[in-house]
């Protein structure tokens, strides 16, 4: 029974570690662990925090995907919707290209930028989908 005090600090640590810094913002967006981007969130990792590879913010990530849970979370902690990856496209962009329709919508809803942004290559979002072959994801 003398164990059963300390209880609150071991289920605490075990916590702490489930929600660890380490964790990439961007990794836990991909994944759809919501909890686990409000946990680092809370901590104070940076919303701009990237993948190393292309550059993609959580944003990216989460549009990729599909989770439109995470998408709407991160828009409402600040997240800038027309951040670009290292190519310049946006969270749309990613979203059409992976067949995201759920994540486009409402990405458009929240007024991503369907005329005028143009990627590294200075394409619009039309001109994207022109030159891209969508994924269809069923979603």
């Amino acid at each position: 029974m003398k164990g059963l005090r300390y209880w609150p600090a071991v289920l605490m640590a075990s916590l702490l570690i489930s929600c660890s810094a380490a964790q990439r913002l961007p990794n836990a967006a991909y994944s759809g662990d919501l909890e686990q981007v409000k946990c680092l969130i809370a901590q104070g990792i940076s919303l701009s925090q990237h993948d190393n590879r292309h550059g993609r913010t959580a944003i990216h990530m989460a549009a990729m995907q599909g989770h439109v849970d995470i998408i709407r979370y991160l828009l409402s902690q600040g997240v800038e919707i027309q951040v670009q990856d290292i190519n310049g496209l946006t969270a749309l962009h990613l979203a059409v290209w992976k067949g995201r329709l759920a994540s486009v919508k409402y990405l458009v809803s929240q007024g991503a930028d369907i005329n005028g942004h143009r990627n590294k290559n200075k394409f619009t979002l039309l001109n994207f989908i022109q030159t891209q072959k969508p994924r269809r994801s069923g979603v």
